[in-house]
């Protein structure tokens, strides 16, 4: 169970709910401001989670889903926009560097792609 589930019955509830939604994790339920609040609280499991607008609303989208490949490469996602532009900050990427070797290959290539790239543009700012 996820740290950020308030029980082990929510979690089992959420389970249920996604064999009907096919949520591919907790994250496309969760929101910006509650992943603000498991931060702080020291409970978010992916912390590299970023979120899209759809028309249903707020959709987070973390590594364990294969449109943040998507994200991470600067394509659109079908019916969805970023909330905000993905801040390639050093915590990002070492959080990006973190999961990579966990990622699905595509994403796994991906945040190469996107690191890469990233640390090349920052190679002119004196980093």
């Amino acid at each position: 169970m996820p740290r950020c589930f308030p029980s082990e019955q929510d979690w089992i509830e959420w389970l249920d709910a996604r064999s009907r939604s096919g949520a591919h994790s907790p994250c496309e339920d969760c929101s910006s401001a509650y992943k603000r609040r498991m931060l702080a609280a020291g409970r978010c499991e992916r912390p590299e989670a970023v979120f899209v607008q759809t028309e249903g609303g707020e959709v987070g989208i973390s590594a364990d889903d294969p449109r943040f490949a998507r994200l991470l490469m600067g394509l659109k996602i079908a019916g969805a926009e970023l909330l905000r532009p993905l801040d390639p900050t050093p915590t990002f990427l070492w959080l990006l560097d973190r999961i990579r070797r966990r990622a699905r290959p595509a994403v796994r290539r991906a945040i190469e792609i996107y690191t890469v790239r990233e640390r090349r543009r920052h190679v002119g700012d004196g980093e």
